[in-house]
Protein backbone atom coordinates (compact mmCIF):
# COMPACT_ATOMS: atom_id res chain seq x y z
CA UNK A 1 0.00 0.00 0.00
CA UNK A 2 2.59 2.43 1.04
CA UNK A 3 4.37 1.80 -2.56
CA UNK A 4 1.19 3.15 -4.22
CA UNK A 5 1.60 5.73 -2.39
CA UNK A 6 4.67 6.11 -3.26
CA UNK A 7 4.12 5.80 -7.21
CA UNK A 8 0.94 7.90 -7.24
CA UNK A 9 3.25 10.54 -5.73
CA UNK A 10 5.64 9.71 -8.34
CA UNK A 11 3.27 10.24 -10.70
CA UNK A 12 1.61 12.94 -10.21
CA UNK A 13 5.46 15.00 -9.83
CA UNK A 14 6.44 13.98 -13.38
CA UNK A 15 2.60 14.53 -15.04
CA UNK A 16 2.96 18.40 -13.32
CA UNK A 17 6.32 18.60 -14.75
CA UNK A 18 4.89 17.87 -18.27
CA UNK A 19 2.30 20.24 -17.97
CA UNK A 20 4.30 23.04 -16.72
CA UNK A 21 7.00 22.08 -19.36
CA UNK A 22 4.68 22.27 -22.01
CA UNK A 23 2.86 25.21 -21.03
CA UNK A 24 6.14 26.99 -21.10
CA UNK A 25 7.48 25.96 -24.13
CA UNK A 26 3.91 26.24 -26.00
CA UNK A 27 2.24 29.47 -24.58
CA UNK A 28 -1.21 29.92 -24.77
CA UNK A 29 -1.68 32.27 -27.23
CA UNK A 30 -5.15 34.73 -27.21
CA UNK A 31 -6.07 35.04 -31.06
CA UNK A 32 -8.16 38.20 -29.93
CA UNK A 33 -10.86 37.23 -32.27
CA UNK A 34 -14.00 38.22 -31.51
CA UNK A 35 -17.16 36.07 -31.86
CA UNK A 36 -19.80 39.17 -31.35
CA UNK A 37 -19.56 41.58 -34.46
CA UNK A 38 -19.42 45.13 -33.55
CA UNK A 39 -17.75 44.22 -29.79
CA UNK A 40 -14.16 45.75 -29.24
CA UNK A 41 -11.52 42.64 -29.13
CA UNK A 42 -9.45 42.67 -26.47
CA UNK A 43 -6.83 40.46 -25.43
CA UNK A 44 -7.05 38.58 -21.76
CA UNK A 45 -4.49 38.35 -19.48
CA UNK A 46 -3.63 34.73 -18.42
CA UNK A 47 -3.85 34.23 -15.23
CA UNK A 48 -0.37 31.62 -13.20
CA UNK A 49 -1.32 28.53 -11.64
CA UNK A 50 -2.56 28.82 -8.08
CA UNK A 51 0.08 27.93 -5.80
CA UNK A 52 3.19 28.17 -8.27
CA UNK A 53 6.48 30.11 -7.44
CA UNK A 54 9.06 30.12 -10.72
CA UNK A 55 12.36 30.54 -8.97
CA UNK A 56 15.19 32.19 -10.50
CA UNK A 57 17.66 29.38 -12.38
CA UNK A 58 20.45 30.52 -10.09
CA UNK A 59 18.77 30.50 -7.05
CA UNK A 60 17.97 26.25 -5.17
CA UNK A 61 13.97 26.42 -4.58
CA UNK A 62 13.25 27.20 -1.05
CA UNK A 63 13.10 24.69 1.62
CA UNK A 64 15.51 22.29 -0.89
CA UNK A 65 18.61 21.11 1.56
CA UNK A 66 21.03 23.34 0.91
CA UNK A 67 23.93 20.01 0.16
CA UNK A 68 21.91 18.86 -3.07
CA UNK A 69 24.24 17.84 -5.58
CA UNK A 70 23.36 19.70 -8.73
CA UNK A 71 25.18 19.39 -11.63
CA UNK A 72 27.63 22.68 -12.18
CA UNK A 73 26.58 24.43 -15.01
CA UNK A 74 23.44 22.24 -16.18
CA UNK A 75 21.46 24.05 -18.24
CA UNK A 76 17.86 24.26 -15.84
CA UNK A 77 14.69 23.08 -17.56
CA UNK A 78 12.13 23.80 -14.57
CA UNK A 79 13.02 25.65 -11.33
CA UNK A 80 9.97 26.18 -8.98
CA UNK A 81 8.03 25.71 -5.87
CA UNK A 82 4.45 25.04 -5.33
CA UNK A 83 2.33 25.12 -2.32
CA UNK A 84 -0.29 22.69 -1.63
CA UNK A 85 -3.33 24.82 0.52
CA UNK A 86 -5.31 21.73 1.69
CA UNK A 87 -2.55 20.16 3.61
CA UNK A 88 0.11 23.15 3.90
CA UNK A 89 2.94 20.90 2.65
CA UNK A 90 5.46 22.16 -0.08
CA UNK A 91 7.34 20.90 -3.28
CA UNK A 92 10.17 21.94 -4.20
CA UNK A 93 11.34 20.92 -7.75
CA UNK A 94 14.68 21.78 -9.87
CA UNK A 95 15.04 20.29 -13.63
CA UNK A 96 17.93 20.20 -15.37
CA UNK A 97 19.74 18.44 -18.54
CA UNK A 98 22.42 16.71 -17.55
CA UNK A 99 25.82 16.05 -19.08
CA UNK A 100 26.35 12.43 -16.62
CA UNK A 101 24.67 9.36 -18.00
CA UNK A 102 21.39 7.99 -16.36
CA UNK A 103 23.70 5.62 -13.94
CA UNK A 104 26.26 8.36 -13.07
CA UNK A 105 23.17 10.40 -11.80
CA UNK A 106 21.31 7.53 -10.35
CA UNK A 107 24.67 6.96 -8.36
CA UNK A 108 25.14 10.30 -7.27
CA UNK A 109 21.45 10.73 -6.54
CA UNK A 110 21.60 7.22 -4.19
CA UNK A 111 24.76 8.39 -2.53
CA UNK A 112 23.51 11.16 -1.54
CA UNK A 113 20.30 9.71 0.12
CA UNK A 114 22.04 7.11 1.65
CA UNK A 115 24.77 9.44 3.51
CA UNK A 116 22.31 11.67 4.54
CA UNK A 117 20.06 9.29 6.14
CA UNK A 118 17.27 9.08 4.34
CA UNK A 119 15.37 5.90 4.00
CA UNK A 120 14.79 4.96 0.31
CA UNK A 121 11.45 3.59 0.09
CA UNK A 122 11.23 2.68 -3.45
CA UNK A 123 13.04 3.29 -6.72
CA UNK A 124 12.91 2.37 -10.50
CA UNK A 125 15.90 1.05 -12.74
CA UNK A 126 15.15 0.47 -16.80
CA UNK A 127 17.79 1.75 -19.29
CA UNK A 128 15.86 4.88 -20.17
CA UNK A 129 14.44 6.14 -16.80
CA UNK A 130 15.39 6.07 -13.25
CA UNK A 131 13.55 6.65 -9.81
CA UNK A 132 14.50 7.48 -6.28
CA UNK A 133 11.92 7.83 -3.84
CA UNK A 134 12.99 8.23 0.05
CA UNK A 135 11.85 9.97 3.06
CA UNK A 136 12.92 11.03 6.05
CA UNK A 137 10.73 12.15 8.95
CA UNK A 138 8.03 14.57 7.22
CA UNK A 139 9.77 14.85 3.95
CA UNK A 140 10.01 13.45 0.96
CA UNK A 141 12.32 13.37 -2.04
CA UNK A 142 11.81 11.96 -5.92
CA UNK A 143 14.55 11.87 -8.15
CA UNK A 144 13.39 10.77 -11.62
CA UNK A 145 16.41 10.45 -14.29
CA UNK A 146 15.51 10.12 -17.90
CA UNK A 147 17.23 10.28 -21.00
CA UNK A 148 14.51 11.08 -24.43
CA UNK A 149 14.96 9.89 -27.84
CA UNK A 150 18.00 11.91 -28.83
CA UNK A 151 19.94 10.69 -25.90
CA UNK A 152 19.49 13.80 -23.50
CA UNK A 153 19.71 13.39 -19.82
CA UNK A 154 17.33 15.06 -17.74
CA UNK A 155 17.37 14.63 -13.97
CA UNK A 156 13.76 16.09 -12.17
CA UNK A 157 14.43 16.33 -8.15
CA UNK A 158 11.30 17.02 -6.04
CA UNK A 159 11.59 17.42 -2.34
CA UNK A 160 8.07 17.68 -0.32
CA UNK A 161 7.76 18.85 3.09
Amino acid sequence: MKNKKYLAVILLVILLVVVLALAWKYPKQNSGVNTNPGEQTTKQQSQPMVGVSAVPPAQIPPGMPSNLPFEANAKILNNFTIKDPTTGKTQSTRAYASQKTIDENFAVYQKYLQDNGWTITNSLDKPTVKNLNASKASANFSIVIGKDSKGQVSVMVSYIQ
